[in-house]
Formats: C-alpha cells, sequence, structure tokens
C-alpha cells in the first residue's frame, strides 16, 4: 500500500511521482499542481501560499483519495518539510557600499540604486518594459535589479512601480517628485508655441518661421505645429483629424503613407496646403516616367514648369527624357525653383555647389543611395514615403535617421 502521510505524499501521487493509484484532475489544475509536486520532489519546501493553495486544489480530490482508503483529512494537515520562508519586501532604495559589488565589473564610477520584488509575472513584465533603458543591470535569478543613478532612470523607474507597492526610499522619492514638478513646469522655460505666440524663442527662430509661414497665431496653428522640428520649439498638438493635421503633427522627421489606405493626390494637396517648398522628389529608374508624370502632373497647374527641374537623364532615347524636354523641366536651379527631381541611385553635386535647399521630400520608395540619405537628413525635416512597407534598413539606421 502506497504511504501517503503528507500532503507532499499528495502532490506526487497526483503527478504520477510516487507509485499508486492514479488520481484524475481536471486539466486547469494540471500545470500548477504538477509543477509544485516537481518541486517537493527535488526537496524544495513548500512556501506559506503554495500549501495554502495546494490544499484547496486538493480538497476538489478528496473523494478519490477516500475511496482509496487514505487518511486524507491527515495528510493534508502534515508537512515533510517545514515551510520555506520567503521574503516578499518590495522596495526601491539606493545602494549600500557593500552591496556594490555585484556590479563593480560592471562599471564602477557611478552610483547605482536597486529594484527590489519577489517573484511575480505582472512585476517581471513591467521590469522587462523599462530594461532597455541605459545603466541596467540583473543578475539572471536574482530578485534584484540595479539602475544608474541618474535623473532619467529614478523617473523612469519609479513612474513604472509608484502604484504597484513598493516602499521606496525618501531621498528617491522625493527626488523623483522634483523630476515630475519639472516635467510640469517645463514649458515655463522650454521654447515653445503656446498656441498664440512663440515663447522662450530666440529673435533668429521667430524670424526665420515669419520667412514661410507669414503669421504666426492660432489661426495658422497647423503650419506652426509642421515646423516644430524644423526650428526647433515645442508644441501640445491635439488628436488629428485628417491628413494633414496627421503630418504636420508628427513627432519626427519621418512619415510613412500606405498608398493602399491614402490615394497619392491626398498626400500632394497636404505638401502644398502646407506650404512644403522646396520640395525634393526621389524617382526610381525603374518607374521613372510615370512617377515624374504623376507628381508633375498634380502640380502642373499649381507650380510654374520653370519653377520645377529634372536633374537627370535616362540612358539612350526614351519616353522620359523626351517628357522633361516637352514639358520645358530641364531648368536651372536656384534659389527660386520649388520642385527638383533627383535619381534615387545617385545625388546631383550641383545640389551643393548653390543656394538651393530643400525643406521637404518627397519619394515613393524608402531605398535610396547614402548620400542622398545624409543630405535629406541633414536640411530635411518632413520626409514623406509613400510605399506599402517601409524599408527596415530606412526606419532603424542611423544613417538613414
Amino acid at each position: 500500500m502506497t504511504d501517503i502521510t503528507t500532503i507532499e505524499d499528495c502532490l506526487e501521487l497526483v503527478a504520477g511521482l510516487k507509485l499508486g493509484p492514479k488520481i484524475q484532475i481536471v486539466s486547469s489544475d494540471i500545470t500548477i499542481m504538477h509543477s509544485i509536486a516537481r518541486q517537493v520532489f527535488k526537496g524544495t519546501a513548500l512556501t506559506d501560499r503554495q500549501y495554502d493553495l495546494m490544499k484547496t486544489k486538493l480538497l476538489a480530490y478528496k473523494d478519490q483519495f477516500v475511496n482509496l482508503d487514505f487518511d486524507f483529512e491527515f495528510a493534508i494537515s502534515q508537512l515533510r518539510q517545514p515551510l520555506r520562508e520567503i521574503d516578499r519586501s518590495k522596495y526601491i532604495r539606493t545602494l549600500k557600499e557593500d552591496e556594490e559589488k555585484p556590479l563593480k565589473n560592471i562599471d564602477t564610477n557611478p552610483q547605482w540604486f536597486k529594484v527590489r520584488f519577489p517573484f511575480k509575472k505582472s512585476l517581471i513584465m513591467s521590469i522587462n518594459e523599462i530594461s532597455c533603458i541605459a545603466g541596467y543591470f540583473h543578475q539572471k535569478g536574482s530578485h534584484e535589479h540595479f539602475f544608474e543613478l541618474n535623473d532619467k532612470n529614478i523617473y523612469t523607474v519609479i513612474d513604472k512601480f509608484l502604484e504597484k507597492g513598493f516602499e521606496i526610499e525618501e531621498n528617491l522619492l522625493s527626488r523623483y517628485n522634483k523630476i515630475v514638478e519639472a516635467i510640469s513646469q517645463k514649458y515655463n522655460c522650454i521654447p515653445h508655441f503656446d498656441g498664440n505666440n512663440l515663447e522662450n524663442c530666440s529673435a533668429s527662430v521667430e524670424t526665420s518661421l515669419l520667412k514661410e509661414i507669414k503669421d504666426i497665431s492660432k489661426k495658422n496653428f497647423v503650419k506652426v505645429a509642421d515646423r516644430h522640428i524644423r526650428h526647433g520649439y515645442n508644441i501640445k498638438c491635439p488628436h488629428p483629424n485628417n491628413l494633414i493635421e496627421k503630418i504636420a503633427y508628427r513627432k519626427q522627421p519621418l512619415y510613412h503613407n500606405d498608398p493602399r489606405k491614402t490615394d497619392l493626390n491626398f498626400v500632394l494637396n497636404a505638401l502644398y496646403d502646407l506650404d512644403r517648398f522646396p520640395l525634393l522628389v526621389l524617382i526610381e529608374e525603374t518607374s521613372a516616367l510615370e512617377q515624374l508624370y504623376k507628381l508633375n502632373n498634380y502640380f502642373r497647374d499649381l507650380i510654374p514648369k520653370e519653377k520645377q527641374s529634372v536633374l537627370f537623364r535616362l540612358e539612350g532615347t526614351n519616353d522620359f527624357n523626351e517628357y522633361v524636354k516637352d514639358r520645358e523641366l530641364n531648368n536651372w536651379v536656384d534659389e527660386s525653383t520649388k520642385i527638383v527631381y533627383i535619381n534615387t541611385k545617385s545625388f546631383p553635386k550641383v545640389l551643393l555647389k548653390n543656394n538651393w535647399k530643400p525643406i521637404s521630400l518627397f519619394s515613393f520608395t524608402s531605398s535610396f543611395s547614402r548620400e542622398i540619405a545624409a543630405y535629406v537628413n541633414f536640411y530635411i525635416d518632413l520626409q514623406i514615403v509613400h510605399e506599402n512597407e517601409i524599408s527596415p534598413f530606412r526606419r532603424y539606421s542611423k544613417i538613414y535617421g
């Protein structure tokens, strides 16, 4: 007869780790009960919470144990070994001198603070969400997570765990509160547009902006928002209601437009309404005539032909070269030029030798030469790419912005 005298014996019988009759359990209990059974089978004691949970789970199968003549009530009240004590403390505090040893091989210079908590899936997920920040260290299997002591990390970490029952060292909490206060009052000191006027901006910023949009006021809010990256000021933008606002309220230079969702003419109309000129257009050789025709045909009645210029030709006699000639797009580029069309594969050096400087880019592809990418990233604060899927090289490469 199998000897069942402790709760560990019951669990091992359920999991098939002890020879004896089979106990049938529901599928939803298999994973947790088998996992804890393997733990005790290897000699690891139960914690108080595991003990309470397993007693509750096993009660559902009491009749099976009783029918097999096991003293169930006695067994589940007995332990093979004393309960294992768990340190369930959760805290965030700076390190003491003798606690820095795990970090000595990482960096001996910065100060550190640590986040400590027992295993809990939701807290593990929270720490994973911020583990990519600079100055993070964790030894596998440890309950302690170390962060370099600086304002950015203090704000990121405490903001993540503030409402999750952690004991937070007073000086860290005080520093965090000061950071939060500074962030809430940032518009008292940083350059920004308050909806009516530029605040904390140099005179040169206002002068440059006035050359582009003529009127800095609430009625011109969308255009002022559109230029915030270019001129280096902040602005609180509402939720965009249309394509023009989506482009104007962008948070980075690159704006990806999926042609399956938004027609080309709507994009070109947004460029025109935002007065996004001078405009650099990238043309692919394999679709040169089609792409040039689409752009030139849209802007034909809006931008005079003498203010548009195509700076490349295809080899031999072809329809593309004839189109450029017939539409009189072979113009010299100067400060009055509104649109310049170039090949995606080569950068025309003439653009480095004159005063024409684009503020916007339109391209049917995110794949173009490194030289063009460097030029675009230096001068242009609005880069519209009109293709189904943007190139991963364009999205993630430092060279490509």
